[in-house]
């Protein structure tokens, strides 16, 4: 997720206003109540990136792990913000259609459309932020936001990456659709965190490093198993002395095996998840209803443009 953006979001979101001044620089107004965030301060500029923050002596960077956005999350926890917004589009047309629809059904190029009905309607898009904790001996937190299609009720990237206009309030009166996907957009949004949650976790631990510690400790351990040996084997030994150091190479293998388990546990990285809020955008797409006549058969189709990521999905009636 956007840094920046989820910062925005919950701060607007919170009763306060951001004020872009510039790249990964912004103006910020908040709330009295929440000026703890700040040490007190209701007005503070913000940066996003360690370069403009060197830029900007006054300003506060913001990234994982710094107190401003601890602040912020630590609200979010404590006032989940699970909220509607309704999408802001500015110009909700498209002047060919046709060929958007042959880009999603494919291989029909010598097949007929026929367009019987178009309108436009609100697309119902259940977002989904999690909290991601990778830890081992230090702890990292990374936010996390999944979109869902509502047509399709499939992940959708692409709506991640674009900043939309919205309200508080309904801004148009178009049809609702909410299809059968959505009922399961949680928990796909949580198989694929928890995926995207491994691998990352996967990527963070040294493998390189815990290998060598494993050798080091195995190195170690071994030279004092051969010299305990080695005194097994001198001439005119008791029997008692030899139990004792029968007894202490049992011992040495499990502490050893006791170091490895724990240098595993200090150098590979675990992922923790958790919920951090959703929310649920209407945003007005076209909807079309069509026919796919081939040479053999005729198809009903609807067929959804999305003005945001200006791509259209079908789906066979």
């Amino acid at each position: 997720m956007d840094m920046q953006k989820f910062v925005s979001d919950v701060i607007v979101k919170l009763g306060g206003m951001v004020i872009p001044v510039e790249y990964s620089l912004c103006e910020v107004l908040i709330p009295e109540e929440y000026s703890g965030i700040f040490s007190g301060r209701t007005e503070v500029m913000l940066a996003f990136d360690s370069e403009v923050a060197q830029e900007n002596p006054g300003s506060e960077f913001v990234t994982f792990g710094s107190h401003t956005l601890d602040g912020i999350l630590e609200i979010v926890k404590r006032k989940p913000i699970s909220t509607l917004r309704y999408g802001v589009v500015d110009r909700l047309a498209l002047s060919n259609p046709e060929e958007k629809i042959r880009s999603v059904i494919g291989g029909y190029n010598r097949t007929g459309i026929h367009i019987a009905n178009q309108r436009p309607v609100l697309g119902v898009w259940p977002v989904f932020t999690f909290c991601i904790q990778y830890l081992s001996d230090e702890k990292v937190e990374e936010i996390l936001s999944i979109w869902f299609n509502p047509v399709t009720g499939e992940y959708e990237p692409e709506m991640e990456k674009t900043y939309i206009f919205f309200e508080s309030r309904p801004v148009y009166t178009y049809p609702v659709i909410v299809p059968d996907g959505f009922r399961t957009a949680l928990e796909e949004a949580c198989s694929r965190v928890s995926a995207y949650a491994n691998r990352q976790a996967e990527a963070r631990t040294r493998g390189d490093l815990l290998e060598r510690e494993i050798l080091r400790i195995g190195d170690y351990y071994e030279d004092i198993a051969e010299e305990n040996h080695k005194r097994a084997l001198r001439k005119g030994i008791g029997e008692e002395r030899l139990q004792e150091l029968k007894s202490k190479s049992e011992v040495l293998a499990l502490e050893k095996e006791k170091q490895i388990r724990e240098m595993k546990e200090k150098l590979t990285v675990k992922a923790e998840i958790s919920i951090e809020h959703s929310m649920t955008y209407f945003i007005p797409m076209l909807e079309y209803d069509a026919l796919i006549m081939k040479k053999d058969s005729e198809e009903g189709w609807l067929f959804y443009y999305n003005p945001i990521t200006r791509s259209m999905t079908g789906l066979k009636k």
